[in-house]
């Protein structure tokens, strides 16, 4: 979703959600519903056809206009009005359709959260005013964590509100001045006078001092063993419907359309498959992901068994909090959401039933499965994450290894 952050006035801050590629979507809508309407009215010549009386085509084309003014010219604005004390939000297409009023003494922070997609749609990062009780105001709902920052920041800057960043596992909170400020400049204040972390006894990482930074060898996550039968599974229906068909068991020659045939149904449901799966299985167990980090930045580079490229590359002023994501957090903050949803829900405090012996079985459950995300780093671009499937511990020490090379504390 498309946020645009604007200061029309003094004091005042325009959050608008919409438009974008949204208008490209909206605007066939618009056009067949308008076609439609002048058709069924007259005033467009339309060849005569069997078809839906007149009054449902009108029916028909109005539904289509409207679908498609809103999906084009549909707004979302929140106004942040410092002189009057208020959030005023408003659905607009063109013109102000429905609004709502929120008084900004009833709030304490700016959120950024994340709301995982699915098929149908993207991830998202709703940025929001929590309140001091109640429900909570959502601003926008970008789809870039680094759009979803940005607007944030500006929230909080202009309001005099900390940011409560729970983007990922573990919720940091930032004051309105330090907004804009890198992870490197925080954290060496923070880390001075504390101890280095302890190496834990099994790791499958390799450490390297650069002078000044820290070079990091990593193996890449390994694949499941279901993805080599996912590989397989096409080509084992392709050639059961050949035999079915009675492909196999013909006594004459094959004719060279039916050569042809065979061959681009084997190369495609059977040798590129299975070519990618031994490419992912080999790139899995001799591959190496290589992070070289130093108060400069970081670099992220994949070493596969035929190149070697550079994945991201971060300038370390550029790089806004480290976080990390492990079985054990991810099951957390898991258990976190699940109890902010029953209080935003009940207006109240958790009920018992989110920690109820039930829903600790399921959770238990998702943890055997589970595998940790490794390090994340949040920067001005976005998210980037290395380390994926190493154990807890490791990923945790691999934190505070990237951490203090950040800050110059290594």
């Amino acid at each position: 979703m498309r946020c645009v952050v604007t200061q029309p006035a003094p004091g005042r801050v325009q959050i608008c959600e919409g438009g974008g590629g949204l208008i490209a979507f909206g605007l066939p809508f618009l056009a067949a519903g308008i076609f439609v309407v002048l058709g069924t009215l007259g005033l467009v010549p339309m060849q005569a056809a069997d078809g839906p009386p007149r009054p449902a085509l009108l029916l028909l084309g109005v539904a289509f206009a409207l679908i498609g003014a809103v999906i084009a010219f549909g707004r979302r604005v929140t106004t942040l009005d410092l002189a009057e004390r208020v959030a005023v939000t408003q659905w607009r297409v063109l013109l102000p359709v429905r609004s709502w009023t929120y008084q900004l003494g009833d709030y304490r922070a700016v959120t950024i959260g994340f709301v995982r997609g699915d098929s149908d749609s993207a991830d998202q990062y709703p940025v929001g005013l929590k309140a001091r009780s109640g429900p909570p105001v959502v601003l926008c709902r970008p789809t870039e964590y680094a759009q979803a920052r940005d607007c944030a920041a500006t929230a909080a800057r202009h309001l005099g509100l900390d940011i409560e960043d729970s983007s990922t596992d573990h919720s940091t909170h930032v004051s309105a001045n330090e907004a804009d400020a890198s992870v490197q400049q925080r954290l060496r204040v923070r880390l001075d006078g504390q101890p280095s972390p302890d190496r834990p006894r099994e790791m499958r990482s390799e450490m390297t001092d650069t002078g000044g930074g820290v070079r990091i060898v990593m193996p890449m996550p390994r694949m499941n063993a279901l993805v080599i039968v996912g590989a397989l599974f096409p080509g084992v229906v392709a050639m059961s419907m050949l035999a079915w068909l009675g492909f196999f068991s013909r006594s004459r020659a094959l004719t060279p359309p039916e050569w042809i045939f065979f061959g681009v149904l084997f190369l495609g449901f059977t040798v590129v498959p299975i070519a990618h799966a031994a490419s992912r299985w080999l790139r899995s167990r001799i591959g190496r992901t290589i992070v070289t980090v130093s108060t400069e930045g970081v670099r992220i580079e994949e070493r596969t068994p035929f190149r070697t490229r550079t994945i991201a590359s971060l300038a370390a002023p550029d790089i806004l909090d480290v976080d990390y994501s492990t079985k054990e957090s991810m099951l957390a903050a898991a258990r976190r959401n699940a109890e902010l949803e029953v209080r935003t829900m009940r207006d109240g405090p958790a009920s018992s039933t989110v920690s109820s012996p039930a829903t600790e079985g399921v959770f238990a459950v998702l943890g055997a499965f589970l595998e940790g995300k490794g390090i994340i780093l949040k920067s001005r671009r976005g998210l980037t994450t290395f380390g994926e499937g190493l154990g807890d511990d490791e990923i945790r020490y691999l934190h505070a290894v990237v951490v203090r090379a950040l800050a110059g504390r290594t």
